[in-house]
């Protein structure tokens, strides 16, 4: 018997995805083999696909966090926003659109930067999969009580640039 032959002999056993089973699929997880669907369920990893469960599991070992150290991000992140919001905007406001815009792009992402180290440190180095949603309240709920509390006026361009770029950094850097 050829290689020709042997290859066409055999039947490749035709899988459902565990969790969709009306989708065929070849494809197996490296980690539990449990069979997976490549548009929905397959993660592709340095070592080949993994499912999402594998993957969580793998991930869980990183996230230390406590429930309370989710309200701890939001209360650092709104109490620096309500401090820093004013003064920033004064001093934005300050420059002028233009420069204040230059100096809030050059700014920003250093801010959220602090912003998320000291919320990492307020929750004592602890990682979680819902802290940086909880600072990105804090800090919405923060501009928003600056904006509505302080005396002489915060909605302006730069002041929203430096906010938004700030809020990324600090979203990207507590995951």
């Amino acid at each position: 018997m050829t290689v020709e032959q042997n290859l066409t002999d055999d039947k490749v056993e035709t899988l459902y995805c565990a969790n969709h089973p009306q989708t065929e699929t070849l494809l197996r997880c490296n980690r539990c083999s449990k069979p997976i669907c490549v548009e929905k369920c397959a993660v592709q990893t340095d070592v080949g696909y993994r499912c999402k469960e594998c993957i969580r599991e793998v991930q869980d070992k990183y996230y230390t966090a406590e429930t309370k150290d989710n309200w701890i991000a939001l209360g650092v992140s709104f109490l620096v926003t309500i401090i820093a919001t004013p003064i920033l905007g004064f001093f934005l406001g300050f420059f002028g659109f233009f420069f204040g815009t230059i100096i809030a792009v050059l700014v920003g992402g250093s801010a959220g930067t602090m912003l998320s180290q000291i919320i990492r440190r307020a929750v004592g180095g602890r990682r979680g999969r819902n802290m940086r949603w909880f600072a990105l309240a804090g800090i919405i709920l923060g501009i928003l009580v600056a904006i509505l509390f302080t005396p002489f006026p915060l909605l302006n361009i730069p002041t929203l640039v430096f906010a938004v770029l700030a809020a990324t950094t600090a979203l990207s850097f507590l995951r």
